[in-house]
C-alpha cells in the first residue's frame, strides 16, 4: 500500500512524499521500521509505482520496513521557485525537508524512531551523505553513486554543464566561487559520522565516478566507522545486471538486518532457469 503523505518542514513550508507501507499493515499496528529513500538527480521526483527495478518497494515492504520517499526542495513538480531552492547552495533546505519528514511520521506513530535507515542512488546518494554527516539516528545507511567533495565531481563529471548553477559559477573561472563548492560539500564534515554505511557505485559511473565514493569509503574506514565499498565491473551510473541489482538488495537488507534488527538475513536467489 501505497499513501500521500504531507507536512512541514524546518521554515514551515508543505512539502509532499510517499510513504510505502510494510506488507500487511494495519491501522494500530505498531510502529515500523523506517527506511528513507531520496530520489535522484535531484531535479525530479517521486512518483505512485512501486516496481522501478532501483528502489527494491515490493522486497523491502516484504521484509516488513516502511519506505518514505521525499519530494524535497530542489526537485521537480512543485514550480520554478521550489526547483531552484539549491541555487547558490546546495543543501539549503532539502535535507531538512527530508529529516522533517521521518518526524512527521514518528510523530504519527507510524515509524519507529530507533529503527531508521537511510539510503539513495545518485542525488539520492549526495543526499544520504549528507544526512549522515548530521545526525546519528539512523542505524544503518546505504551510499549509491553519491559525491562527496563537489570540485572534484565537477571536473570529473560528464554532466558539469548543469550544475555551476547550484554553486554560482564554474570552479575555475576568474573571482570562482570556491567557498561554496567547499561549504556545501560533506567531505570536511565527514568525520563527524558514526553511521554504518553501505557504499555502491559502478566501475564505469561517468556521472558521478568512483572516485567519490573511493574518498567517502577510506574516509570512514580511517574514522573507524563500519563501512563496505563495492564497485560494479563494467556498471554505468546506474546497476543494469540483473545480478548486480540483485546483490545490491542483498548487501542492503543484510545490513540493515544487522544493524536495525540484530539478526542474519536469508538471501534472495535468482530464479532457475
Amino acid at each position: 500500500m501505497q499513501e500521500k503523505i504531507t507536512w512541514e518542514s524546518a521554515d514551515g513550508h508543505s512539502i509532499e512524499g510517499l510513504l510505502t507501507y510494510p506488507l500487511g499493515y494495519q491501522d494500530g499496528d505498531a510502529p515500523f521500521p523506517l527506511i528513507v529513500q531520496t530520489h535522484g538527480g535531484p531535479r525530479s521526483t517521486d512518483q505512485y509505482g512501486i516496481w522501478k527495478t532501483g528502489d527494491f518497494l515490493p522486497i523491502t515492504a516484504r521484509q516488513g520496513y516502511g519506505t518514505l520517499q521525499t519530494n524535497h526542495r530542489g526537485g521537480t513538480g512543485y514550480g520554478d521557485e521550489f526547483l531552484r531552492d539549491m541555487v547558490g547552495g546546495y543543501f539549503r533546505n532539502s535535507h531538512l525537508d527530508v529529516l522533517s519528514g521521518v518526524d512527521a511520521l514518528i510523530e504519527r506513530g507510524l515509524a519507529d524512531p530507533e529503527k531508521l535507515v537511510k539510503k539513495g542512488w545518485s542525488a539520492g546518494g549526495h543526499m544520504t551523505n549528507k544526512i549522515i554527516t548530521i545526525t546519528d539516528r539512523f542505524k544503518a545507511a546505504s551510499s549509491g553513486a553519491g559525491a562527496v567533495e563537489w570540485m572534484s565531481q565537477y571536473g570529473e563529471s560528464d554532466a558539469a554543464y548543469n550544475r555551476g548553477w547550484w554553486f554560482g559559477g564554474k570552479p575555475w573561472e576568474k573571482n570562482a566561487p570556491t567557498e561554496n563548492y567547499v561549504q556545501t560539500s560533506v567531505f570536511n564534515e565527514l568525520w563527524k559520522v558514526t553511521t554504518p554505511t553501505l557504499i555502491f557505485v559502478g566501475e564505469k559511473d561517468v556521472r558521478v565516478p568512483a572516485t567519490q565514493s573511493k574518498m567517502l569509503y577510506r574516509a570512514l574506514r580511517d574514522l573507524g566507522v563500519e563501512t563496505e565499498l563495492y564497485v560494479a565491473p563494467g556498471e554505468p551510473h546506474g546497476f543494469k545486471k540483473p545480478s548486480h541489482r540483485l546483490f545490491r538488495i542483498n548487501k542492503e537488507l543484510e545490513w540493515f538486518e544487522k544493524h536495525v534488527h540484530n539478526r542474519s538475513y536469508e538471501p534472495l536467489l535468482p530464479p532457475r532457469s
